[in-house]
């Protein structure tokens, strides 16, 4: 058993990333996907272009679905693509306010074999399953992510106030490193990557098949390392939904940056617990749907949009 940022997690025998049982899980910070599982995979096809036919051979995503378990009992599968399961199971738990610090686990067991992660919560720690159960949903996202669906107030999420300074032209530089780290995201046209920041550089990189799970991906991996995520900017390559939003409010990221579109209740949100959100960011263009403060260009012109700097 190892103590790994705060939880403690049995290591079966056998994990198939190539770590050793007695290795613990993320000692470092990654700034490249790790190249360990099985993400993409060579299939034939038969291609048609410009009247031509021949065969040939795609990159395609792969696809598994992931049982969680909390003290033995299930609670959701999730379909997501191999690798990173821990993370992914530690994130989902904060990022949808299941647990509230790490020291709410007592274990982490991991069976990739079957695709599950067993997880054990402390005997002073109570999950409430009837609510969980009343308020679940399939979520908009891709790989029918799930997610916990309450009205906004009546989730408790303080709002954000930390700063994160930035420039245009920072953030868009650091938009087009983000996107070119996953060479998976680009060979099969079906792999979403999140990543965390600083001003200048990539932190925690991870991708998945699901827009959610990539996002629980970094989270994870960053309450392992305990990293400081409010200091923090989340970047993702596909659009930014209310439960996505919800989940970065929660754990108090500052700005969150997509290369694609946002909806009108993630902007309303983002407004509301004081989140900047920032979509089609992209070379020489960004759209600030809300907190513009935490750009330097753009500072001076809360007025401009709803929201601003609230001090």
């Amino acid at each position: 058993m190892h103590n790994v940022g705060g939880v403690m997690r049995e290591m079966p025998v056998g994990r198939i990333d190539g770590a050793s049982a007695t290795s613990p899980l993320a000692t470092t910070a990654p700034v490249s996907p790790r190249r360990s599982a099985a993400v993409a995979v060579v299939r034939p096809i038969v291609a048609l272009r410009k009247g031509m036919i021949a065969v040939s051979t795609d990159s395609v995503a792969t696809e598994q679905p992931l049982t969680l378990f909390i003290n033995d009992r299930e609670l959701l599968t999730i379909l997501c693509s191999p690798g990173e399961v821990e993370e992914l199971a530690l994130g989902y738990l904060f990022s949808e306010g299941l647990v509230h610090t790490t020291a709410d686990i007592l274990n982490m067991v991991p069976d990739t074999a079957r695709g599950q992660v067993f997880i054990r919560l402390r005997d002073s720690v109570t999950f409430d399953w009837e609510s969980f159960n009343r308020q679940r949903t399939i979520s908009s996202g891709c790989a029918r992510g799930l997610t916990l669906t309450r009205r906004l107030e009546e989730t408790g999420i303080a709002s954000v106030r930390a700063r994160f300074d930035i420039g245009f032209d920072d953030l868009t530089a650091l938009m087009s490193r983000f996107l070119q780290i996953s060479e998976h995201h680009h060979q099969t046209g079906c792999i979403h990557v999140a990543a965390l920041a600083d001003a200048s550089s990539i932190k925690i990189f991870r991708e998945d098949i699901g827009r959610h799970n990539a996002i629980d991906k970094v989270i994870g991996a960053a309450m392992a390392q305990h990293s400081p995520i409010e200091r923090c900017a989340l970047l993702v390559s596909g659009r930014i939904s209310s439960e996505m939003m919800l989940k970065a409010a929660r754990i108090g990221i500052p700005l969150v940056a997509t290369r694609a579109a946002a909806t009108d209740t993630a902007i309303r949100i983002a407004d509301r617990l004081g989140v900047t959100l920032a979509g089609f960011v992209r070379a020489h263009r960004v759209n600030l749907y809300s907190h513009p403060w935490r750009i330097t260009e753009t500072r001076s012109m809360t007025g401009s949009i709803t929201g601003g700097h609230d001090e």
